[in-house]
């Protein structure tokens, strides 16, 4: 497939599973750091646990987000050549908000037996941007795999 053409599949699979996570897992994220926040704060002896695991959670989704927005726009303006030389600090970010991502998505499982109104909310924040960040990650991998030149070249160097 030719990368214009992985573009347009990228822009739908962003489209339906991206946007909403985005903003979904945007708002969730936003009240998991301020929870975390407000409790920090409060120096109460029995929430400070748990006020810094929302904390770092809440920060990790977002720095996840911003890093999948950043790097779909690099994708989506340079293609295979700007995946290849965007920063690590962008894929290590995304590899945080992906296991940000990863406790809802064993929820939104588990609670898939009930198939109430709270699993598609659940699916919705977070874990479907697994979708089109699956999609970055293997680009990535399929232009570092391109960039390598064949076994003869480094040979005869």
């Amino acid at each position: 497939m030719d990368e214009r053409r992985l573009k347009y599949l990228y822009v739908v699979l962003a489209a339906l599973f991206g946007l909403p996570s985005l903003f979904m897992g945007g708002v969730g994220a936003c009240i998991a750091l301020v929870m975390g926040v407000i409790g920090l704060v409060s120096l109460d002896a029995d929430k400070l646990w748990f006020a810094a695991v929302m904390c770092v959670w809440g920060t990790a989704a977002l720095a996840g987000l911003v890093a999948w927005v950043a790097l779909s726009v690099i994708w989506l303006r340079d293609g295979l050549q700007g995946l290849r030389t965007a920063s690590p600090r962008w894929w290590w970010l995304l590899g945080i908000g992906v296991l940000a991502g990863l406790p809802l998505l064993g929820l939104a499982i588990y609670t898939f037996s009930g198939l109430g109104p709270a699993v598609v909310s659940g699916l919705f924040a977070g874990p479907s941007l697994l979708v089109p960040t699956g999609m970055l990650m293997l680009l990535r991998a399929r232009a570092d795999a391109v960039d390598v030149p064949p076994v003869r070249a480094r040979v005869s160097e």
